[in-house]
Order: structure tokens, then sequence, then C-alpha cells
């Protein structure tokens, strides 16, 4: 009950309510932490990266449940560098088939 009130519920709306709407209450409200959480991570990680003359990783200098971890960070740069790779493909026969050189 306690978690449901500090999610905005008053004592008699709380005994109104079925178990799954206060469970989805008070599982919106624990998101709303995380990520209220996550953002002052973000600007706090922003000062440090204006002092530190080699700034870490933010996940490695303040890590937060539901972070990704090193290999799930190494897996998306792939992605990420594939898709920026077929793109440029795409780009390249793009303007070669209308007769556009490409450096």
């Amino acid at each position: 009950m306690e978690l449901a009130c500090e999610s905005g519920l008053t004592p008699s709306e709380f005994w109104e309510c079925t178990i799954p709407e206060i469970l989805s209450m008070v599982n919106g409200y624990e998101k709303r932490l995380y990520q209220q959480y996550s953002m002052n991570r973000s600007l706090r990680y922003a000062l440090y990266c204006l002092t530190a003359k080699n700034p870490i990783d933010i996940f490695d200098w303040e890590p937060l449940e539901g972070d990704p971890t090193k290999e799930e960070i190494e897996k998306m740069k792939l992605r990420q560098q594939m898709h920026n790779e077929q793109n440029y493909l795409e780009t390249r026969r793009f303007y070669e088939s209308r007769g556009i050189e490409v450096m």
C-alpha cells in the first residue's frame, strides 16, 4: 500500500482498485522514478565530462539496473556500423544510376 500511496492513490482509491490496476500504477510510478534518476545521471555525467581529462563511459561511471552490458553495446555499435555502410552503398548506387559521380 505504501508504493500505491506514493504513486498518488488515496487509501479509499486503493481499496476500490483491483490488484492489476494497482500493479499497473505502481509499475508506472517506478518507471517514472527510474527515468528521472536516469535523466539526473545524464546531467551529472555531462558535468563530469566537462572537467574530466579522460572521461569513462557513462555505463561504467554510474551503472543503473537495466543499462546495456558491454556485449550489448558492442552489438549495437556493429549494427549501427552495418546500417551506415548499407545506407552509404544505397546512396552511392542511387547517384551512380543517375550518372552522378561519387567519390
